[in-house]
């Protein structure tokens, strides 16, 4: 998974009271505002100010800020919600400022660079990999890099995860998109502890030492396969222990990396791999101190190779810099009060959109979609997972509770009339209907029934999603499973029960949502929902930090609940039916993203991930209409046409839900060793690579005739 160079922005000034984000954005969009005219005018002022107290108090009033190192709910360690993968270096007070940014360029070229607001200084913006190690201990290494290298000393302060960094002008800021990602190999090279392991010493014997690098490279692969096998989830390990055994032994760069590259495959670029070696390499301490001799035994180990095991990347963020300022500004708001996992808001205010407007923006094209979702909120008891899906859909809620009410006067109403005698009887009053937007507890006929009076869209929505599940089959073995997988996709409904009346429902708008419990995932594929496409049907709301929260006294603002209601229903009050379609260049930026997951799709061997990825080309159209929903509420764009911009933030939402599912994945049928799918797709693996069935059987220790069955 690609990582997200994330970080949070924030409105001048900088004060405690006001350490609330605005969004988040990337270095893109840092250097794209740098260059631009926006902050000219107070840069120019604040260069003319004398004294550094003032100066210190002019930025802190009037320029706007970032936090690069990560995405905060508030500017504060504690408020931390994930580290960003950049580390800012500041270098302050320096002689030249055009010489050492050139200095720096050619020695160590970073992802960003501008001048200081003050004009004497240089904020640098670093990638590093922060699962391989700490961010204090990637500064200390940047801290001795700079000292040793260039004899200038960085500001201390950059230490802080929560630093703060002024915006300001420089129409020659430096953004390399391209730039080395700083790995575990700076740290080792740059920042020495006292306790540093000895350099390995070698002893040199009387025998002859081979120096032919083709047997070298030779007898290190011969050792490595006895032990390793160069397979999806040990690929980078297998290729680190090589590359770290060709440095020992002495083998040239140049030709380590030919033979590490020739391990690349569709999955991966080269130019990760040459990463790998180089940093391997830059140990030049372990570069040939180990030699295999003629006619000698020759055996060496692992544990000379310092090799981590494979950290899986952490889950993103739900995306929300696309959305509408007001938005994000909503989303913000709510964790920040109640510190809930900022994916759970966001997910709920894209389930609420998309209910909102049920089946009234619906898009044209090859094919024809309307925002449809099943939306599953992951996280454990007292995690905090209930409470926004319940908040956003209380604008629901309460229009059912209301339209409940006029039902019941309706009802007595008609009962009366009925009381009446026939010929005093108002013949034209019919039967009262409830129109409802949610249901909890029903049977399959009651929701056909409440379809058939509200067919704009209605929503299954339960707090835990096991007990929807669990009631399948409960009333009678009407195939409710198989009737929810086609609803999906819109199928016409046509129900047909003895001595009841037909039903009929054209294009059924039927949304899920509900959370669910990381222990009981597994449930989920119960029931053949795994083979069927039942599961890869749903999102996930599903972030890594879940923990209960300590409480907070914060309150949201009296109007913030009722706007946001209000937002919901403009798009609820849509009475007619609007077709949208893709702008030409939406259409472009959909169709790259489609290719790219059509070849994901090929590459992938598990059949469950496969049907996932695949349902994700119409989950991205999906979630572009709710995109499109938003900015015409919020930004009165009254286009009928989806612009690139939103399609590509639909892409981006759709990327963080294939991460989740991926995760999903994970714990359904690895973490709980789920042997009947695991076996399947290990079958079907093996047979697409030529193995026999005779062969997969006795590696799976099963009988040749289950492989046969499920090879079919």
């Amino acid at each position: 998974m690609q990582t997200q160079y994330k970080f949070s922005v924030y409105h001048a000034p900088i004060k405690k009271k006001n350490a609330t984000p605005i969004k988040t954005i990337t270095l893109e969009d840092v250097h794209r505002v740098v260059i631009s005219k926006k902050y000219e005018a107070l840069t120019n002022e604040l260069r003319q100010i004398n004294g550094k107290d003032k100066q210190n108090e002019f930025k802190a009033s009037k320029l706007d800020y970032v936090t690069f190192s990560g995405i905060f709910t508030e500017r504060a360690t504690t408020g931390l919600l994930q580290h960003s993968n950049l580390l800012c270096i500041d270098l302050d007070n320096l002689n030249n400022v055009v010489e050492t940014k050139n200095s720096i360029i050619e020695i160590l070229p970073p992802s960003l660079m501008f001048v200081s607001p003050t004009g004497n200084g240089i904020k640098l913006v670093y990638k590093v990999n922060i699962t391989k190690a700490e961010h204090i201990d990637y500064f200390k290494a940047f801290e001795q890099f700079f000292k040793q290298q260039m004899s200038i000393t960085i500001d201390d302060k950059c230490k802080d995860i929560a630093r703060a960094c002024f915006l300001c002008y420089d129409k020659e800021a430096y953004y390399n998109n391209e730039a080395e990602i700083i790995d575990k190999s700076f740290i080792d090279t740059f920042y020495t502890v006292a306790e540093k392991v000895q350099q390995i010493e070698y002893k040199a014997l009387n025998t002859q030492a081979i120096n032919d690098y083709s047997i070298i490279m030779e007898r290190v692969k011969t050792w490595l396969n006895k032990k390793e096998s160069y397979v999806n989830g040990n690929r980078h390990g297998y290729l680190t222990k090589l590359a770290g055994a060709y440095n020992r032994y002495g083998v040239p760069q140049n030709l380590a990396e030919n033979d590490v590259v020739s391990f690349c495959q569709s999955d991966c670029k080269p130019t990760d791999l040459l990463n790998i070696v180089k940093g391997i390499y830059k140990r030049t301490d372990w570069h040939n101190t180990a030699k295999f001799e003629i006619n000698a035994p020759y055996d060496f180990t692992v544990d000379e190779v310092d090799v981590k095991p494979e950290v899986k990347e952490p889950t993103p963020l739900l995306p929300i810099n696309g959305f509408p300022e007001y938005l994000q500004g909503f989303i913000n708001e709510y964790v920040s009060v109640y510190n809930v996992p900022h994916d759970y808001i966001a997910a709920s205010v894209l389930f609420s959109t998309a209910l909102a407007i049920g089946n009234k923006l619906e898009l044209k094209g090859k094919y024809e979609n309307i925002p449809l979702l099943w939306l599953a909120i992951v996280g454990n008891v007292s995690s905090g997972k209930t409470e926004p899906l319940k908040t956003c859909l209380s604008y629901f809620t309460n229009k059912d509770k209301e339209a409940f009410n006029e039902y019941q006067i309706q009802k007595s109403l008609f009962e009366a009339e009925k009381e009446k005698p026939k010929k005093e009887r108002d013949t034209t009053i019919q039967p009262p209907q409830y129109f409802q937007y949610l249901l909890n507890d029903y049977t399959p006929e009651a929701l056909y029934n409440v379809h058939t009076v509200n067919n704009r869209g209605l929503c299954i929505y339960r707090d835990e999603l096991k007990g929807w599940l669990d009631d399948f089959g409960r009333y009678n073995k009407s195939g409710e499973q198989s009737t929810m997988i086609s609803t999906f996709y819109r199928e016409t409904l046509q129900i047909n029960r003895a001595s009841k009346e037909p039903i009929f429902i054209y294009k059924p708008c039927i949304y899920v949502s509900g959370g669910i419990q990381p222990d009981i995932l597994h449930d989920l594929a119960k029931d053949n929902r795994a083979e069927n496409g039942f599961l890869s049907r749903l999102i996930f709301a599903y972030p890594d930090l879940a923990d209960k929260q300590p409480y907070s006294n914060k309150k949201l603002n009296t109007d913030t609940l009722l706007n946001y209601q209000k937002y919901l229903s403009v798009l609820a009050n849509l009475t007619e039916i609007v077709d949208l379609k893709l702008s030409d260049e939406a259409e472009n930026v959909y169709c790259d993203w489609f290719n790219d997951n059509v070849k994901k799709t090929n590459d992938e061997p598990t059949g469950y991930l496969k049907g996932v990825y695949g349902k994700l080309d119409v989950i991205s159209l999906r979630l572009a209409i709710v995109v499109h929903g938003m900015d015409f509420v919020c930004n009165q764009n009254t286009s009928t046409v989806i612009s690139a911009t939103n399609m590509q933030t639909a892409i981006e939402l759709t990327e963080y839900f294939r991460a989740t599912a991926l995760k999903v994945y994970d714990k359904i049928f690895k973490d709980t060793g789920n042997s009947n799918l695991n076996k399947k797709d290990v079958a079907k693996y093996c047979h697409s690579l030529g193995a026999s069935q005779n062969e997969i059987a006795a590696s799976l220790k099963v009988s040749q005739q289950y492989v046969q069955k499920i090879l079919k």
